[in-house]
């Protein structure tokens, strides 16, 4: 990953910062995160007990189950299409995948209801040393999806939400460096 981001035009550029102050502090106390985050510990902690007869925890307790991606995507962010410049509603809402395969299909879904033409961006796909381009294809380079490192392609709309895999100093953004 690192070379990755060495070769790429932007290396310069960047500048790393770090996170200022912790979420939980940023939330002022709203119960909703607090509920969420407190349940994994509540049941690391065996505070959820399980069922006396069978010995499982229902899950009703944690959470909502659905059967289908389509019916977690209505019950998560009904009427996104409408709701979407509400970023308040937004930011009360996200759906966690433990593979990248199901983000994929979920964010195509997503971009699908968005209004407006998509902008396609692509990582760099070359190599670090010019005489090892033999040895990784490019094609073969754009196929890797490893866990934790974003796809080669990835489309966006304006007005479609983002998520930042790296948090962004507060400073900047009342700088107006950051814009939408």
């Amino acid at each position: 990953m690192q070379a990755c981001l060495k070769s790429s035009y932007l290396w310069n550029g960047i500048q790393r910062l770090g996170l200022p102050t912790t979420m939980r502090v940023h939330l002022n106390g709203d119960p909703s995160p607090e509920k969420f985050t407190d349940t994994p510990l509540k049941l690391r902690n065996s505070v959820i007990t399980p069922d006396s007869q069978d010995g499982w925890i229902a899950m009703q307790s944690i959470g909502s189950i659905v059967k289908t991606q389509q019916e977690l995507k209505e019950s998560v962010f009904p009427n996104v299409a409408h709701l979407f410049i509400d970023y308040s509603w937004l930011f009360q809402r996200a759906i966690l995948s433990p593979r990248n395969e199901d983000a994929s299909v979920m964010n195509k879904q997503f971009l699908q209801e968005f209004p407006g033409s998509v902008q396609v961006c692509k990582s760099i796909d070359t190599t670090c040393a010019i005489n090892e381009a033999v040895n990784y294809p490019t094609e073969f380079l754009n196929a890797l999806e490893p866990p934790g490192v974003p796809s080669h392609t990835l489309e966006l709309k304006i007005g479609k939400p983002i998520i930042l895999l790296r948090n962004l100093h507060f400073a900047m953004e009342q700088d107006s460096i950051l814009r939408n």
